[in-house]
């Protein structure tokens, strides 16, 4: 199976200049590990996770230290564009779910955008690919007789003068 078979097309987006508070009550809303980041015209420009809002952001408590703890006095980022990962490990429409799921398992990722000429189309993500491998019985059937309908639309047979039912 393609990625374009059991990618998530819907995908929560930020640009680089979103705050971190709203990428993170994104992310919270719903209910995924990372966000990509794109520019305005849809290009994918990095992706940040749920670990990246949270760097620099949560400081050591005094309390729990017996010897004080240095902590870092600068400002602590506050857009999506200064916490992102930039290098980001993507997937074309075309590739397969083996590929997918060795890149996820290779650069221990929760998800991996899905790009096409640049522009994200979809993200497929761990629970995309065990979704794809515990299909009802009622849905494997949907899928199998929507593709019979599709090929008996499509089927004449020239030499044999006959067609295929409709």
């Amino acid at each position: 199976m393609q990625a374009r078979e059991f990618m998530t097309t819907t995908v929560a987006t930020v640009h680089p200049s979103t705050s971190i508070s709203d990428a993170g009550r994104l992310l919270l809303e719903r209910d995924v590990t990372a966000l990509p980041v794109v520019d305005p015209d849809g290009r994918l420009v990095g992706i940040v996770s749920r670990t990246d809002l949270v760097e620099r952001r949560v400081l050591p408590d005094p309390r729990a230290h017996m010897i004080p703890v240095s902590v870092d006095d600068s400002a602590p980022p506050r857009t999506v564009g200064s916490v992102m990962t930039e290098d980001v490990t993507t997937l074309s429409p075309g590739a397969d779910e083996a590929e997918a799921t060795k890149l996820l398992i290779e650069h221990r990722v929760k998800s991996i955008p899905v790009v096409s000429d640049g522009r994200l189309v979809g993200v497929v993500s761990v629970t995309d690919i065990l979704r794809s491998k515990l299909r009802g019985d009622a849905e494997i059937e949907g899928d199998v007789r929507s593709r019979l309908e599709q090929f008996t639309r499509r089927t004449t047979c020239g030499r044999c003068a006959w067609r295929t039912a409709r």
